[in-house]
């Protein structure tokens, strides 16, 4: 049973600096009193989950306090990322509190959906057993993670390769969009820095468990906004306040 996730929240926003004044950017305020953060609370609300690991940075209290103060409905647990070090290495910050498959949502990506993205991930996991990643197609594979597959079945893959951040489109790759179901393997998995992003990455951890665990990523359909920098941050303001998108 899959009954945790965890919010990798302890970026510094570097990106959003120019509009955030100096607030987390997860509590930039899109419409109607409604901030980033609260887009992912509603989507891990309507899957189920009540157990949260939110990762932080020790001048990110205020997220901690807004998630106490109006998700009440959540058993939480922070743990503090005390530098920038990378994805993996928020990841392997919460082990001890894991103790089997658990869930992760990167809360710079907002997925409108008509289905949960989760749920989809959560299908091809009790279908395989194994670690699935959420994907899509796009064109901007130079600022994300990009997974190569094999389709197995429509829309699911099982990976041949993953690659942080290429410097060239991959043909057929896959975007990463932010949602995992991962298993607790991946904490042997996650090493050092990668010599060229200079953090540590999941992709590479999750390319080192390839040589014993399938891994599968699913298509997520809908539309995905990257709220972690300023396009898609006013990509999504957009379509929240006039449902455009683009």
């Amino acid at each position: 049973m899959i009954d945790k996730v965890v919010i990798p929240a302890a970026g510094d926003g570097k990106r959003m600096k120019k509009i955030s004044d100096n607030a987390p950017k997860e509590l930039l305020p899109i419409v109607n009193n409604r901030v980033v953060i609260d887009y992912i609370m509603e989507e891990i609300t309507v899957w189920g989950v009540k157990k949260l690991g939110v990762v932080i940075n020790p001048r990110k209290e205020i997220l901690k306090e807004y998630l106490n103060k109006n998700y009440t409905n959540f058993e939480y647990k922070y743990f503090i990322q005390t530098e920038p070090r990378g994805l993996g290495d928020a990841i392997t910050l919460v082990s001890e509190w894991i103790d089997d498959v658990f869930g992760v949502v990167l809360p710079d990506d907002v997925i409108v959906s008509e289905k949960p993205p989760m749920s989809k991930l959560k299908e091809v996991y009790d279908e395989f057993g194994s670690t699935v990643i959420g994907v899509s197609r796009s064109d901007h594979m130079r600022r994300y993670g990009v997974v190569v597959g094999e389709e197995i079945k429509d829309g699911i893959f099982l990976v041949k390769d993953l690659i942080e951040k290429p410097s060239e489109k991959i043909l057929n790759g896959l975007v990463i969009v932010g949602r995992y179901f991962l298993t607790d393997s991946i904490f042997g998995s996650i090493g050092g820095r990668n010599p060229r992003t200079g953090e540590i990455e999941l992709t590479d951890g999750l390319k080192k468990l390839m040589r014993t665990e399938d891994i599968y990523a699913v298509i997520i359909n809908g539309f995905r906004f990257d709220c972690g920098n300023v396009e898609g941050f006013f990509e999504f303001l957009k379509y929240a306040r006039e449902g455009v998108v683009g």
